[in-house]
């Protein structure tokens, strides 16, 4: 639980500074907007 807080965090700090999050999709570290993840939680 600890670790879905802080990217929870993670999530909303960058999304205030309109930053993106970074995460490996399909064997590539992609930049995925931080208000995309927003929106899937």
């Amino acid at each position: 639980m600890a670790l879905r807080e802080a990217v929870r965090k993670v999530i909303e700090s960058n999304a205030r500074d309109r930053l993106p999050v970074y995460v490996w999709r399909d064997g590539k570290v992609v930049a995925v907007p931080a208000e995309e993840l927003l929106k899937q939680q």
